[in-house]
């Protein structure tokens, strides 16, 4: 997970979370490089040019970035969560992110 860490910046990179940590985190992945794709379950209004958006669920197409970065409202038991540490999909949480940065 290291070297993976380091070259964040060429990287697609799924929060699933749109809260105020899950935007944070978008913003400092944005800021280091990588592709942005924030899933949230609900709706917040939340428009960003630089980053890819789903409301009204986490689907499949976060199964398709590079890590997935959850927020503290996400369980571990989520189904796209489960999907995507069975494909090896790096999941980490916000705090490990801002730890590393």
């Amino acid at each position: 997970m290291k070297g993976f860490i380091n070259s964040i910046g060429s990287k697609y990179v799924g929060v699933m979370g749109a809260g105020r940590s899950g935007i944070s985190a978008a913003c400092l992945l944005s800021n280091l490089g990588a592709r942005v794709l924030i899933s949230d379950a609900g709706f917040s209004g939340l428009s960003n040019s630089k980053w890819d958006i789903e409301w009204g669920g986490h689907t499949n197409k976060l199964l398709g970035t590079d890590m997935i970065v959850l927020s503290p409202s996400i369980r571990p038991n989520n189904r796209i969560v489960e999907r995507a540490e069975r494909n090896k999909l790096p999941v980490i949480s916000e705090l490990e992110l801002a730890y590393r940065y």
